[in-house]
């Protein structure tokens, strides 16, 4: 009887002792979290040097009782505008990183604000700069930027049409290749915004 109790309080100590080791291998490995915390960083690093914040407001024509022409002095973007009701409308744009060409007069007799708000945007010029070096110089790059994982980057637009010609950097088939499809806002310098997709892949 007591071999026999033995042998159960061995079984459920053995039971306890898998159960708290694939707990620790699911919840608490700290190898899985540093990954995971790799693989962000890698994200968040690229997307950082791929974008600026950049500032936007309208400005309407024909609503207010004073003119207003749009100041010079700073890095702006101003797209003239014809509104639904015949109105002209002054899209303008403020960025302290981004040159932005296309600069135009705006001139009203009267005028209306609209709401100022900012975006963070991945800029054309920027990705640019990032593909020629990644190209070029990628051991340089991925020490630059502190990344010790190797990866491959794409940009897409929308219908998947290739916006750089990007060195295929991806080993053979016997890697573990974790890929992410991340939708970006990309402007460029005369002011133009397309919806893009931007693949990482890492290993």
């Amino acid at each position: 009887m007591k071999r026999a109790q033995s042998h159960i309080e061995v079984i459920i100590s053995f039971v306890i002792f898998i159960g708290f080791v694939v707990f620790f291998m699911i919840f608490l490995n700290p190898f899985v979290k540093t990954q995971e915390k790799i693989n962000e960083n890698i994200k968040d690093i690229l997307i950082n040097e791929i974008s600026s914040n950049i500032g936007k407001m309208s400005v309407i024509g024909g609503s207010g009782g004073h003119s207003y022409s749009v100041p010079f002095g700073y890095p702006k973007h101003v797209d003239v505008i014809t509104n639904q009701n015949g109105k002209l409308k002054c899209m303008i744009y403020f960025s302290n990183e981004v040159f932005l060409n296309n600069i135009q007069t705006c001139n009203f007799n009267t005028y209306e604000f609209g709401v100022y708000y900012d975006e963070d945007f991945a800029v054309y010029e920027k990705i640019e700069a990032l593909v020629d070096e990644y190209n070029q110089n990628y051991d340089v790059l991925k020490e630059r930027l502190g990344i010790n994982k190797d990866f491959a980057i794409e940009f897409l637009y929308l219908n998947k049409t290739e916006i750089f010609n990007i060195e295929n950097k991806v080993p053979g088939k016997n890697i573990n290749i974790e890929s992410e499809n991340i939708p970006l806002r990309m402007i460029n310098k005369e002011g133009n915004v397309n919806e893009i997709i931007f693949n990482l892949r890492k290993w």
